[in-house]
């Protein structure tokens, strides 16, 4: 619920980033295209469907193992009154453990690929053959990248509690799941907690790293092809360095990278050291469970 709140209390920042797209003409034509109009929302079919067949699963199947635990030891006489309540229960967790983080992780990946996509624009801008080399349009490149730094900062600031907030959640659920594999006997329905808690954890973990990923590698495309342009017309004409100056600026900055509350930024090799952080201290953590289950009388 704290994600959920986290989103909730930046929503006029949330609409100033989407009104920040839109106002990019380029961007508000082919903002959205069809192709990823239509993945967005098989991903959010998706995603209700496989909860709702596991709530299906767990209230048909898994009756007896779950059915006590939404009654608090009450035990329901009647079949259709005890399927209905373990669906409606069953569902009402999966949805706020599981769909949730899913949703909230699916709506930042989107928004971040918007800027994404304004990012990319704006460098075909710059290897465009129609581009022409005077000291206005070097200008121009200057104040147009500018407000894109302004607008990929802001986006860091208002995403970086929800980046944080989504980390620990995908995190919780990876410990969970790598936990679980550890114990001698796993239930059947075990099973399904571990397998659900390993896919959640996992989609929302790479979902968020490989689109924040991707902010810090445009800017450094984008500066890297302003670098270039500075070689390819600094001997070219008199004026060429005393024009190129104003580009040199651009060319230092530093990258920005997206992070979760300034503790966590998201760089190449996140995801890699993320995963085995993980799986090295929660395998020495379930190792340290089982001998003390074996060492206890």
């Amino acid at each position: 619920m704290l994600l959920w709140y986290s989103m909730l209390y930046r929503k006029k920042n949330v609409q100033r980033l989407l009104d920040s797209i839109k106002s990019n003409s380029k961007i508000s034509v082919n903002r959205i295209s069809k192709k990823c109009t239509l993945l967005t929302n098989l991903c959010l079919l998706s995603i209700s469907i496989y909860f709702v067949f596991l709530a299906a699963v767990n209230a048909f199947l898994l009756y007896e193992m779950s059915s006590v635990i939404w009654t608090y030891g009450c035990g329901i006489q009647s079949n259709i009154v005890r399927t209905f309540v373990d669906f409606i229960c069953t569902y009402a967790y999966y949805s706020i453990y599981m769909e949730l983080p899913l949703f909230m992780a699916l709506s930042i990946s989107v928004l971040i690929h918007q800027y994404g996509v304004l990012l990319l624009e704006y460098k075909k801008d710059l290897n465009s053959p129609n581009f022409t080399r005077t000291l206005v349009t070097y200008s121009k490149i200057v104040k147009v990248y500018n407000k894109v730094e302004e607008d990929v900062i802001f986006l860091k600031d208002v995403l970086s509690t929800p980046l944080f907030f989504s980390f620990l959640l995908s995190i919780f659920h990876l410990y969970t799941a790598l936990s679980s594999i550890f114990q001698l006997e796993i239930p059947l329905h075990s099973v399904m907690e571990l397998c659900n808690n390993a896919i959640t954890g996992s989609a929302v973990l790479s979902s968020l790293a490989y689109f924040s990923c991707k902010i810090p590698d445009y800017l450094s495309e984008i500066q890297t092809t302003i670098g270039s342009l500075i070689d390819k017309h600094e001997f070219k004409h008199n004026n060429a360095v005393k024009d190129l100056l104003i580009l040199y600026r651009v060319e230092k900055k530093e990258t920005i990278y997206l992070s979760a509350c300034g503790a966590i930024y998201f760089k190449r090799g996140f995801l890699l050291s993320v995963y085995g952080a993980l799986f090295t201290y929660g395998t020495l953590i379930s190792g340290l469970k089982i001998i003390n289950s074996f060492a206890s009388p």
